[in-house]
């Protein structure tokens, strides 16, 4: 019992340990990695999904234009809910292809299909 008591303790200290960074990297760097888009640095949002806090409408939009990039799509009507934000996502002819949901206590973006 004391040696699994020893080794859940250093497994638990190990894991402080890692970076940020390398987790990324670990977990696969890039927009469009993973199910939940992997990880998407930013200068005011650090790591994506890394706990950080979003509270308004502006803030969701330059959260999703950021996650978005260079493509043609746009975001839609934001509605406000109360742990999340949803967000609708248009094409080049104005229509509705998906719904992005928004944590507003993580910033983690998924797709609400």
């Amino acid at each position: 019992m004391k040696k699994i008591l020893l080794i859940t303790a250093f497994l638990a200290l190990a894991s402080f340990a890692v970076p940020d960074d390398v987790l990324a990297m670990m977990h696969g760097q890039g927009r469009h990695m993973g199910p939940y888009g992997g990880y998407c640095k930013g200068p005011r949002w650090g790591w994506y999904g890394a706990g950080r806090q979003v509270k308004t409408v502006e803030e969701v939009k330059e959260l999703v234009a950021e996650f978005l990039g260079d493509t043609a799509l746009t975001t839609g009507e934001i509605r406000d809910q109360e742990t999340y934000f949803e967000i609708e996502i248009k094409d080049e002819e104005e229509k509705v292809i998906d719904l992005l949901i928004v944590d507003k206590r993580t910033c983690r973006i998924r797709s609400a299909y």
